[in-house]
């Protein structure tokens, strides 16, 4: 059977036609190959999946580039910003990490002199805190916010530039950048802190005067200067600047090994 037609034939007849997008494939575990770009792009990526797209691009999912390949409604960070179509037959690719990207699917172009250095680009975070001369690069905000102690909603805000930001103390920004420098934040050391301990809740410093039974409730802490302690998810938490986590719980006494005299039992 003849295959579908390749997306780099030539220069002349890749006019970027949409009407043209290749027909759906499945690989052999079921996998659906793609194509997709940054809307105002030249170049289309090609991927063996949808998973490996979505890795290419930091803060997509799958369901994203499926919500963009079947004209569905997607998130505002993904409308109008990407574009994605089926492709016909096996992918030119082989199954890509976001270290590695894809290969594009007009790499044969005599212009295509930074296909290597495109393969791992995509949007990034860039982060710090006011006053401070270098910026942190991360994948997603998730991991901003996690590396400086703040709700992912605090850094969504900062990005955005809204004026319930905490942009006295942080600057975040979106911007195009290399994966591959991007912060390992499974890697940032967790301090383990208890009631009493100094904290800082998105920067500000306080004292920590509860700890939530379980990562779903709140902690509380009072700031300096105010005379109530506040409600904060422990996500806002910091100590020294690193995440911090509760104590292990202390583990109940065994009734059976306790050796301790008990009182007689009332007749």
């Amino acid at each position: 059977a003849r295959g579908a037609r390749d997306s780099d034939s030539d220069d002349e007849e890749d006019s970027d036609d949409d009407d043209d997008a290749p027909t759906t494939a499945r690989g052999p575990r079921g996998q659906m190959a793609c194509e997709m770009r940054r809307v105002g792009d030249k170049k289309w990526r090609r991927f063996a999946s949808r998973a490996d797209a979505a890795r290419a691009f930091p803060g997509l999912y799958s369901y994203d580039i499926g919500n963009l390949i079947n004209n569905k409604k997607t998130r505002p960070s993904v409308h109008g910003v990407y574009e994605a179509r089926s492709v016909g037959g096996e992918s030119r690719s082989v199954p890509v990490s976001a270290a590695r990207g894809a290969r594009d699917s007009d790499s044969d172009d005599e212009d295509d002199d930074d296909d290597d250095e495109g393969a791992t680009r995509g949007k990034i975070i860039e982060m710090r805190r006011v006053g401070d001369a270098s910026w942190r690069k991360f994948a997603h905000r998730g991991d901003a916010a996690r590396a400086f102690g703040l709700s992912r909603t605090s850094v969504e805000r900062l990005v955005n530039k809204t004026s319930d930001a905490p942009s006295s103390r942080f600057e975040a920004r979106q911007v195009d950048g290399d994966i591959a420098d991007v912060e390992d934040v499974s890697q940032i050391e967790v301090k383990v802190v208890a009631v009493g301990d100094r904290v800082e809740v998105d920067g500000e410093p306080g004292v920590v005067t509860s700890i939530g039974e379980n990562q779903h409730r709140c902690w509380k802490v009072r700031l300096d200067g105010e005379a109530e302690a506040r409600n904060c998810r422990r996500s806002q938490i910091t100590k020294d600047g690193s995440p911090v986590a509760a104590p292990a719980p202390v583990p109940m006494a065994d009734d059976a090994d306790d050796d301790e005299p008990r009182p007689p039992a009332l007749g």
